[in-house]
């Protein structure tokens, strides 16, 4: 066994990952057997982290590719049906009055710069008879 487990807490023995190999699948059991009767003074230590372990091991279902597939395709339709922009439409409306804004202007810029005779006969009103 490792000399480094001599000076290990109970918080130093949960973070490590072969002490943790050891409790959740009894691998190296022999060692930790020897290595707790080698060194008694651990045990306390030992039996804490094993407890802090114990109790965050979970049971495991095996779920099929199949499933996960059709519960990640179930969660994208959610969300794209639920979480539409709503910034898509007033952003197309406030381009669709600045396009209509900059024809107007467009429009009055062509007939501000058609010769001034010219856009007078066209608008100006006759008024003498």
């Amino acid at each position: 066994m490792n000399k480094k487990y001599i000076k290990y807490s109970a918080e130093d023995f949960t973070q490590d990952i072969n002490f943790i190999n050891w409790v959740r699948r009894g691998i190296n059991a022999k060692e930790w057997e020897n290595f707790i009767l080698e060194n008694p003074d651990l045990s306390k230590e030992i039996n804490s982290a094993k407890k802090i372990i114990s109790a965050f091991q979970f049971d495991t279902i095996p779920v099929q590719e199949p499933e996960v597939y059709h519960t990640y395709k179930n969660i994208e339709t959610f969300y794209r049906l639920h979480h539409k922009s709503k910034q898509t439409f007033p952003f197309r409306k406030m381009m669709q009055y600045a396009a209509l804004f900059l024809l107007v202007l467009a429009i009055g810029y062509i007939f501000r710069s058609i010769p001034t005779h010219f856009g007078i006969e066209i608008f100006q009103f006759q008024t003498e008879s």
